[in-house]
């Protein structure tokens, strides 16, 4: 946990050092976003599809279970509009989930791992969005990942 997280918890408790963070962190993101079109910039997920556009998969292979630098992520299966480059969220729809998966991650209780796809060099998420918006609001600076090749031409 970050310095931030641990000063909440010991003064609040943690239902409300979830709730705090996740309005802290859709704050941010709404700044962000403002920021982002004032210099006519975006400031979302890369769709999976404009990594893929004109090229063709031609494998995929499973690389297993490892640590990835959640900085490494930078793709979206469908859900770029979501969270913002930095993983926080753009939208309130989901607040209750990540305050479920934040107070979980708070206590210490084992994430099932984020799914990922690597195309290139680059992280696309397709199942763990949460998660890893969770985590890195935490501090973390990596999360588990089942990671899936694909290899383009």
């Amino acid at each position: 946990m970050s310095a931030y997280t641990d000063l909440v918890v010991s003064a609040f408790g943690p239902e409300a050092q979830v709730e705090d963070l996740f309005d802290n962190e859709y704050r941010r993101s709404s700044l962000q976003k403002a920021l982002a079109w004032i210099k006519g910039k975006k400031d979302t997920l890369q769709d999976i599809a404009s990594l893929t556009q004109g090229k063709k998969i031609v494998s995929s292979h499973y690389q297993g279970l490892q640590k990835v630098v959640i900085n490494a992520i930078k793709g979206s299966e469908g859900r770029c509009e979501d969270f913002d480059a930095s993983f926080r969220p753009r939208t309130s729809h989901n607040k209750r989930r990540w305050i479920g998966i934040a107070s979980a991650f708070g206590k210490g209780i084992d994430l099932p791992p984020v799914e990922l796809i690597k195309v290139g060099e680059v992280y696309v998420v397709r199942d763990g969005h949460h998660r890893i918006s969770v985590a890195k609001a935490f501090g973390a600076d990596s999360v588990l990942a089942s990671v899936t090749v694909w290899d383009i031409d």
